[in-house]
């Protein structure tokens, strides 16, 4: 029982003889680890092999993607800097807008619109990168968050451009600017004799000669804020009105024969609102004309451009 033996036999189906092997079970057992330890080490250098091709072949491919990548970050470097360049270009024009609208420039510091914080060159993003391409990506990087924040500014610098643009237009509509009627300017704004008592006064307005019916326009935007029909007979302003245009200017026409308009009346610049007269204190057909800025009575010429 203790020198048991294994005895292989083997045979070819050819008719040769029959042949046997026999074995102990010490020399079976070292058969099967010799076995077992050069299947292991044909396996292991398969995978060696195998490993190592892999190895080689992705090194490859990434060396492949990290050139392609090259090329695309100075591609993607070169149209980054032409935007930069276009957005130097925007702020010069926005700047420009701003003078025009009124409004103060934006300094280069604030257009550099710097923000806390830094870059890290190993960010997880970028630490697979080679370090001339890491370097090149966070430079891009860091240009395109400071555009980022420049057309924010800039976005908000063009609304502001609008809504003073638009201010400025809804000025210009309602800043008197032309002669209310064609005609000679008989006397002028400031001291001057008052034919009615021979003192010298001041005149508040200017006076222009034209006939009776002779059309007024409104010289700009506005609302008849009063009208007055009834007077006396060669005294005061006779039949009058008076149109609130907003941003502090008032005007003034007296004398008039006929009122085209009612109070409250939203107008436009020449729009016809009455008719020269010769109401009230007044030695002749005339339009007695005054423009108040902010309750103060100002040269009517000063306001008349066409």
């Amino acid at each position: 029982m203790g020198d048991k033996r294994i005895k292989l036999i083997y045979f070819s189906t050819n008719g040769s003889e029959v042949k046997h092997i026999n074995l102990s079970w010490k020399k079976l057992s070292l058969l099967m680890t010799a076995s077992f330890i050069i299947i292991l080490v044909l396996v292991g250098s398969i995978f060696a092999l195998f490993t190592d091709f892999y190895h080689n072949f992705k090194i490859e491919a990434l060396s492949r993607v990290n050139t392609i990548l090259t090329k695309q970050l100075s591609e993607m470097d070169t149209r980054v800097k032409t935007i930069n360049d276009r957005m130097k270009a925007l702020e010069t024009r926005d700047n420009d807008l701003r003078v025009f609208v009124s409004l103060p420039k934006i300094d280069e510091g604030t257009w550099n619109v710097g923000a806390g914080g830094s870059y890290a060159a190993n960010d997880y993003e970028l630490r697979f990168l080679s370090k001339e391409t890491g370097d090149q990506a966070l430079v891009i990087q860091m240009l395109l968050d400071k555009l980022e924040r420049q057309i924010q500014l800039a976005n908000k610098s063009q609304k502001d451009i609008e809504e003073a643009a638009n201010e400025r237009k809804q000025l210009l509509a309602h800043t008197p600017s032309i002669q209310p009627v064609q005609g000679r300017i008989s006397e002028r704004f400031g001291m001057r004799l008052d034919p009615f008592i021979d003192r010298v006064k001041h005149h508040e307005g200017i006076d222009v000669s034209a006939e009776v019916g002779t059309k007024i326009f409104a010289p700009a935007d506005g609302v008849v804020e009063q009208i007055q029909l009834n007077y006396h007979r060669h005294k005061g302003y006779g039949r009058y009105l008076i149109i609130n245009h907003g941003y502090g200017y008032k005007t003034k026409y007296a004398h008039l024969h006929r009122v085209l308009v009612k109070e409250g009346q939203r107008i436009k610049r020449w729009q016809p609102i009455a008719e020269v007269g010769n109401t009230g204190r007044s030695t002749g057909p005339h339009l007695h004309y005054e423009v108040h800025v902010n309750g103060r009575p100002n040269d009517p010429t000063k306001y008349i451009f066409n």
